[in-house]
C-alpha cells in the first residue's frame, strides 16, 4: 500500500513539474505568411491598434509583421500535411477556424489576446472567434486558424 501511495505522489509531482512546460508548448505556433515564410515560436500578441502580431522565435529574437500578412496560424504543430478539405475550405474569403477536437467553423477571427508576453499577461490567452455568434476558446483548445483566401 505504501509503494502505491508513493508512487502515486511520484506521479503527481512529476506532472505538476511538467505543467508549465505543457503550458509554454500549447502556446508554440507555426505562422505561415502570404509569401509562404513560415515562422516558429511562442504567440505573443496582436495589437490591434498597429495590427501587428508579434512571435517569439528565441529569447534574442521577437518577429513582428501585419496581422494581413497571416494565412495560416497553426498551434502547436508545423503547417505541413494539412487536411485537403481544411485547405479548401480556407481558399474563400471566410475565416475558418478548426479546433482540436475537430470542429471547423467559419465565419471571423476577431481577437487573439491574454496569456505571456501580451498586454494581458495575467489572463490565459484567448482566441475570440464570430461563427452566427462570438465563441471564445483558449488557444491550447484551436488547432489551426485560416485568416482568409489561403494559397497553399
Amino acid at each position: 500500500m505504501q509503494t502505491r501511495l508513493l508512487r502515486l505522489l511520484l506521479l503527481v509531482a512529476g506532472a505538476l513539474a511538467l505543467a508549465p512546460t505543457l503550458a509554454h508548448a500549447q502556446e508554440q505556433v507555426t505562422v505561415v505568411r502570404r509569401g509562404s515564410q513560415k515562422i516558429t515560436g511562442r504567440f505573443e500578441d496582436w495589437n490591434r491598434s498597429n495590427d501587428t502580431v508579434y512571435v517569439r522565435v528565441s529569447q534574442n529574437d521577437q518577429q513582428k509583421f501585419p496581422m494581413a500578412d497571416v494565412q495560416l496560424i497553426v498551434v502547436g504543430g508545423s503547417a505541413d500535411g494539412l487536411p485537403a478539405s481544411e485547405a479548401q475550405a480556407a481558399r474563400g474569403g471566410d475565416h475558418v477556424l478548426v479546433t482540436r477536437g475537430g470542429e471547423v467553423l467559419r465565419g471571423r477571427l476577431i481577437n487573439i489576446e491574454g496569456g505571456e508576453g501580451s498586454a494581458k499577461e495575467g489572463e490565459p490567452r484567448t482566441v475570440s472567434f464570430q461563427a452566427g455568434g462570438e465563441r471564445r476558446f483558449r488557444l491550447s483548445e484551436v488547432a489551426r486558424l485560416y485568416l482568409g483566401n489561403y494559397n497553399r
